[in-house]
């Protein structure tokens, strides 16, 4: 054996040589040192080394030498074993391991062996980034289910117990408690082994740390629940559609529609669609499913299960589900937003059209005002020269007709004022009933062919307005509906109490309250939505060209307006119309007032005439002095103050014109009223009473007169204001 083991064949070849001869040169040391050793202690000694073989090969032997005596002398005996198989299977074992290790390492695993009859644990791999604990403190069972979180130690123990009693594998998460009291989770495997008899006598296993697993885990089930509770909450649609099925709705989604869930679960995504958007959205739906490029939104019209329709905005993507490609859907209720934009769109109109009227309206009343001053010269002139000429006189009938046409001029220009801004007169406490009555009695004496059905609230609230404004305005609504209705038909009138809520009175520039309603109907031709928007305009007209001047209901309009009401119309072409006008309610008490005679009155002393137009100066003074007066002059503010203040205890009464540059009349006004408030003043201008004059009656100005005036209106307010009580 031990020619083999050097690779010798006779044994000639080995005696009497030296057992380095063969020995590594590596182990050559290590030899010499062994047998040193022996040779003084002698004992028995065992040790391994690697010899060189005569064909050069290192194989690895073992050593077992010995002391013995012969012939009296000590021999030293070897008895050397090949281990080369032995050597290979240790190195094995070693690479195993270590192949073992660093897997674990790779892996961030690790694994142990329990010795269950001697209480132990051997650990492998990182024990400590797992446990928290080094090897050393869990070498032992009961150390390890010390650090078991308490939770789970029934879990672990069923677990083991279970492979132990059973045979069988075991499988389980659970979470320790490091040193440091925080906690991690661990995954952990293995199964035991057993004797020959079938006693469980190990323990194996293996085991990673999946802390961060389950955080995920955790992070990922908090997200799922946080998206599954916006998407059942939210408020719009969200459907899932597979193969036009609906697959997923959630609740708004159904409630949208007005099913429950259930019920929509399984139907077609078509069903709902309205007949006459169907095709589209169907093509849309085919479209996207075939990669085409289609919006993502747009609007259509659905059905709900009342058959009610409305308007969703639709935002639709593919995605993959459940191996599947789906349409991700959602819905959006666009129906009360399309009304909202509607409302607005309609305020925006509104708005743009009073804007536009307020413009027009401010014109109107400017060529209306300096319109009257002209009128003013020529309606004084022309009772100048009547009042020295009879009926037999060749001119009379002349100048009869020139008033007649300066009084169609002043009611053209009235309608213009009417429309115009602070189209008011004489506003007084009035009980509309009466004055709609009256003028329907009026009109209906005139038009036999129109049915007049009226329908008046008995408890009606007072309003504060200009009469003579108001029965134009009503008049002129009348005179419209007879227009409408060239063959005869029906008029309703109707009056009420309401109340304007801020939401009513938006688009308008009133204030929200208590309001008279009167609304006025006829059974006539109707107008479309075109002509509606119009109809207020001053000079528009649907009638032919002579046959009328477009100003009526544009004067309704301003009248309306001016005493800070609302109007408006509704209307279908061939179905007749409706126009509803809202006067504002006053606490002011209805007073009656005293008649006084329609005939010239004279009277005496002194009248201060102001006005910058030297026309209305010239004609005033000699109106005045027909009258009986004595007139003094002033051209402006400025002079008519230092006059009153010299002969303020012989001025009966100042005729002052609201229109005067420098001073106004407003302005005026009040410093005259400083020097004496008592003082009597009659305001004057081819305006009609605007929001400036209409302050200063209300500061105490006793009257006012609308230019152009003949001798019998100057005359008799000038009356009425000097013997009022």
């Amino acid at each position: 054996e031990f020619l083999r083991i050097v690779g010798q064949k006779n044994i000639n070849d080995v005696l009497n040589h030296y057992i380095l001869d063969w020995t590594a040169p590596y182990d050559i040391k290590r030899t010499i040192e062994a047998f040193k050793e022996f040779q003084t202690k002698g004992a028995a000694r065992n040790f391994d080394m690697d010899i060189v073989r005569s064909d050069g090969n290192i194989i690895p032997i073992s050593i077992n030498a010995n002391v013995a005596s012969v012939k009296g002398i000590d021999h030293i005996f070897v008895l050397s074993t090949d281990i080369t198989e032995r050597k290979k299977i240790e190195k094995e074992l070693k690479d195993s391991e270590e192949l073992l290790r660093r897997s674990q390492e790779f892996s961030n695993m690790i694994s142990w062996d329990t010795d269950i009859l001697n209480d132990s644990i051997r650990w492998s791999g990182d024990v400590e980034s797992h446990y928290g604990y080094s090897a050393k403190e869990l070498n032992n069972i009961k150390a390890f289910y010390k650090s078991i979180h308490p939770d789970d130690f029934a879990k672990v123990d069923e677990s083991l117990m279970e492979s132990i009693n059973n045979g069988c594998d075991y499988r389980s998460e659970f979470r320790v408690v490091w040193p440091d009291g925080s906690v991690h989770w661990l995954l952990a495997w293995g199964n035991a082994l057993r004797d020959a008899d079938g006693r469980a006598t190990n323990m194996i296993g293996m085991g990673r740390d999946i802390t961060e697993y389950k955080q995920a885990e955790l992070a990922l089930r908090e997200s799922e629940e946080k998206y599954r509770h916006l998407v059942e909450h939210a408020n719009d649609g969200i459907a899932l559609v597979q193969e036009t099925i609906l697959e997923y709705v959630n609740p708004r989604y159904a409630e949208i529609l007005g099913y429950s869930v259930d019920e929509m679960i399984g139907t077609r995504y078509s069903d709902y669609i309205s007949p006459h958007e169907k095709d589209r959205v169907i093509n849309i739906y085919k479209s996207r499913l075939a990669g085409e490029d289609v919006p993502p939104r747009y609007e259509t019209i659905l059905v709900r299960k009342d058959g009610k329709e409305i308007i969703v905005e639709i935002n639709a993507s593919l995605i993959t589900f459940g191996g599947k490609q789906s349409h991700f859907v959602i819905i959006r209720d666009m129906t009360e937003r399309k009304r909202a934009e509607e409302e607005r769109d309609r305020l925006k109109n509104q708005l743009h059209h009073s804007q536009r009227m307020e413009a027009i309206g401010t014109l109107a009343g400017g060529i209306a005002h300096d319109f009257n001053n002209l009128l003013m010269g020529i309606q004084g002139r022309t009772s100048l020269m009547m009042m020295d000429i009879d009926g037999s006189h060749p001119f009379f009938e002349h100048l009869m007709g020139i008033e007649d046409y300066i009084h169609s001029a002043a009611d053209l220009t009235k309608q213009l004022l009417g429309f115009a801004r602070g189209g008011k007169y004489y506003v007084k406490p009035t009980d509309l009933n009466d004055l709609i009555r009256k003028t329907s009695s009026m009109f209906a004496r005139t038009r036999k062919e129109i049915r007049i059905h009226e329908k008046y609230n008995n408890e009606l609230w007072t309003v504060d307005v200009d009469q003579g404004q108001i029965e134009q305005a009503v008049l002129n609504m009348y005179v419209n509906a007879w227009q409408a209705m060239p063959a005869g038909g029906d008029l309703y009138i109707e009056t009420e109490n309401v109340v304007l809520d801020k939401n009513y009175i938006k688009p308008y520039d009133v204030q929200p309250g208590e309001y008279v309603k009167t609304s006025i109907t006829d059974t006539g031709v109707g107008m479309d939505k075109k002509v509606q928007q119009r109809i207020f305009e001053p000079f528009f007209t649907t009638k032919d060209m002579g046959r009328g001047t477009g100003l009526g209901l544009a004067s309704v309009y301003g009248i309306i307006k001016n005493h800070g009401g609302i109007i408006n119309v509704y209307s279908e072409k061939g179905h007749g119309s409706t126009f509803s006008f809202y006067l504002p309610v006053t606490d002011k008490e209805i007073v009656i007032e005293s008649e006084y005679s329609k005939e010239v009155v004279k009277g005496e002393g002194i009248v201060l005439i102001v006005d910058d137009e030297d026309m209305i100066l010239d004609v005033g003074e000699r109106l005045l002095d027909s009258f009986g007066y004595i007139v003094l002059k002033a051209n402006n503010g400025y002079d008519a103050i230092e006059i009153y203040k010299k002969e303020m205890n012989n001025i009966k009464l100042v005729i002052l014109d609201m229109i005067m540059p420098g001073l106004s009349g407003g302005e005026t006004y009040d410093k005259l009223r400083e020097i004496n408030p008592d003082i009597k003043v009659l305001l004057s201008s081819g305006y009609s009473i605007n929001g400036e004059a209409s302050d200063i009656i209300n500061r105490g100005c006793n009257g006012f007169i609308q230019k152009p005036y003949n001798m019998k209106q100057l005359s008799q307010k000038i009356f009425e204001i000097l013997n009022r009580k």
